[in-house]
């Protein structure tokens, strides 16, 4: 299993400049934040190929993704581009943090680390503890 500094390492070098899609969870001193960023894929809508930031909003963390932002990772002066809705609220302020993060500029007490799914279940991981470990809350409660 990884170390804590090597996933974190591997999510930084994967995620430069935001040309990967995935799942990453953002953890600091106010709180966690998981992201979702990935490509439209549906031809017949007006946004395919069109890159969306998402944030969780809900338990399931497949499904629950609310999105907040377009990323285009070749504009380097503005690649998330915040919807005009959320322009004025806090989802702001974890966006730029998770730029910071994936641009590599450290800030203390934060860690950015990319979503891997469970060995038993196969289940998706967001939450920094179930990445650590390596398998989710239910199935360590049935280990």
């Amino acid at each position: 299993m990884l170390s804590l500094e090597q996933q974190t390492a591997d999510v930084k070098e994967g995620m430069r400049d935001l040309r990967s899609n995935g799942i990453f969870t953002i953890e600091g001193p106010i709180g966690r934040k998981t992201f979702r960023l990935s490509t439209v894929k549906n031809e017949k809508s007006d946004l395919y190929g069109k890159r969306i930031l998402s944030h969780l909003i809900g338990p399931d963390n497949t499904d629950d993704y609310k999105g907040i932002a377009f990323v285009d990772s070749t504009d380097q002066a503005h690649p998330i581009r915040i919807w005009k809705r959320f322009k004025f609220t806090e989802i702001v302020d974890w966006a730029n943090i998770l730029l910071e993060l994936v641009n590599g500029d450290g800030i203390p007490n934060w860690t950015i680390q990319a979503a891997t799914t469970c060995v038993r279940c196969n289940r998706l991981l967001t939450t920094p503890e179930s990445i650590r470990a390596g398998i989710g809350p239910i199935c360590q409660g049935m280990a």
